[in-house]
């Protein structure tokens, strides 16, 4: 199974991140013990988008996560079944 690396950078309460040989990028920010933002992947059909929310485990070693598209609007996050998790390594 193949699994994608996000690679983040955070400065103060913004965060930077990348995925996927950096054809996903992410901005958001650090609020409350979540990480809420948008996310851009350019590939060669275009520019797809929308909005993200991670929430990370009591014990940071892990996250939960949601995503929508930009059509959606980020309201609809919390109803999305587009589920986005994963594990610090």
């Amino acid at each position: 199974m193949d699994y994608d690396v996000i690679t983040l950078t955070q400065n103060g309460s913004s965060v930077t991140g990348t995925c996927n040989k950096n054809s996903l990028v992410l901005n958001a920010t650090v609020q409350a013990g979540k990480l809420a933002g948008t996310w851009a992947d350019v590939d060669h059909d275009g520019t797809t988008s929308g909005f993200f929310e991670f929430e990370q485990s009591a014990d940071e070693k892990s996250f939960t996560g949601r995503w929508v598209s930009t059509s959606e609007g980020a309201e609809a996050l919390k109803n999305t079944t587009q589920f986005w998790n994963g594990v610090r390594v």
